[in-house]
């Protein structure tokens, strides 16, 4: 097997994909200063936590109603065009909102409004985008091409928490909205020069198109279990980490804030590490592997469970932040070599929806038991949680089908085209 080299010679070497990196590290880079600048942007008008709550719910909520509907736009037209009328609509979004906030005019159902804009906007990149780069990259540098998209997702949000809180502090959350709106603009500029790539028509109304996708899904065990699988994990780190993580550090560490913060900084270097470890490892039995990975995601929640030291915490955080990153980047190779290219977004669209849909009603259920069951045990429910899923998966999920070759496959198709009008397949 041949070693896949770094950038450039390896997936920045093409300039198509190079176009669509440097387009996604400006939009993420943006987006990470204008999540800051929102927060307190809702904060300096006068709102508190159910305020902020109120902005961020309607984003989310916004995000995942448009999600089906994004998937069917990405198989049906030029992926190019949709991820540049997607950072334009969140150009003219954020510059709206800093605007406000320089009139002082802002005001919390406005900051909601745009945010419900946004959120749909937002839904259509990730299916976009990684139906995009099957059509910049041959077969062999998908993975370290996903890997470097990571790295221009996880990268922007370690610089935001150093640089994003400075510029508020020192110009207003004004400037940092505005930089996230600079930063979608110039995202959407820098695609202007990557081929439009093909459209791929209607193939029935919205409906069929979203059952169509639902067939693709639902025909391969490995593909519709990892879903569920993955969704009950991320539930569970949610709650038990991102939720109650806080909480149970401030209750057993006397500078728990303190603690929480180098956990959270662990946890954003492993996300880094695993996205460069990605790029470089390429492991013999894929999805299986990458499955087996998620097993890390135990350990932080069983070393809040346990209170263990500080040290732990963030050593298992470190862990669970790669392996959270190292399955992304194969899981979403996977799905690029296996599901046909025709219903490629639909299937990814699917994958977000049913992977973090859950989310919010995991956090309404443990606020009603938490008072009762206590922290600790709700933390030690959500560690057990991640580990039967796993186990399960790994044992009856049909993982080794996710390698064989499925028939009408993108670069299957891509390789027939070229092979039909003369040119080099990949």
């Amino acid at each position: 097997m041949r070693k896949l080299g770094f950038p450039p010679t390896g997936a920045l070497g093409h300039r198509g994909f190079l176009l669509y990196f440097l387009s996604r590290l400006m939009s993420c880079g943006g987006m990470a200063f204008g999540t800051i600048g929102v927060a307190f942007a809702v904060l300096e008008i006068g709102g508190g936590a159910r305020s902020l709550s109120i902005v961020m719910a309607t984003t989310a909520v916004a995000n995942l109603l448009a999600l089906p509907l994004a998937g069917v736009l990405g198989d049906r037209y030029p992926r190019r065009n949709l991820l540049m009328l997607c950072n334009l609509a969140g150009f003219l979004a954020q510059a709206a909102s800093s605007a406000l906030v320089f009139a002082h005019a802002a005001t919390v159902p406005l900051l909601a409004c745009i945010g419900v804009f946004l959120g749909a906007a937002r839904a259509v990149v990730t299916p976009a985008t990684q139906g995009a780069v099957v059509e910049v990259l041959p077969k062999d540098l998908l993975r370290s091409g996903n890997a470097l998209l990571s790295l221009a997702n996880s990268v922007p949000a370690v610089v935001s928490g150093a640089f994003g809180g400075v510029l508020v502090a020192f110009a207003g959350p004004g400037w940092a909205i505005a930089a996230d709106a600079a930063g979608r603009l110039a995202a959407a500029v820098l695609l202007i020069r990557v081929p439009a790539g093909s459209r791929g028509g209607r193939q029935g109304g919205l409906l069929a198109e979203v059952r169509a996708g639902g067939r693709a899904l639902s025909a391969h065990r490995w593909l519709w279990s990892s879903i569920a699988a993955v969704a009950a994990v991320n539930v569970s780190w949610q709650v038990g980490f991102s939720m109650l993580g806080p909480a149970t550090v401030a209750a057993a560490f006397p500078d728990g804030a303190k603690v929480w913060g180098f956990a959270a900084s662990s946890l954003s270097l492993g996300l880094l590490t695993g996205g460069l470890l990605s790029i470089r490892v390429q492991p013999r039995r894929g999805l299986s592997t990458a499955t087996f990975a998620l097993l890390l995601v135990f350990l932080p929640l069983a070393a809040l469970t346990a209170g263990m030291a500080p040290p732990w915490l963030f050593a298992t955080a470190f862990a669970a932040g790669a392996a959270f990153e190292f399955y992304n980047v194969h899981w979403y190779s996977i799905l690029q070599r296996r599901v046909p290219v025709s219903v490629l977004s639909k299937v990814i669209s699917v994958d977000s929806i049913g992977t973090t849909a859950a989310i919010p009603f995991g956090y309404v259920v443990v606020g009603l038991v938490v008072g009762a069951a206590g922290t600790s045990v709700t933390v030690g429910v959500c560690a057990g949680v991640v580990l039967v899923a796993v186990l399960a998966l790994l044992a009856f999920g049909r993982l080794g089908e996710a390698r064989m070759p499925v028939p009408g496959t993108s670069h299957q198709a891509a390789e027939a085209a070229s092979a039909a009008s003369g040119a080099p397949s990949a």
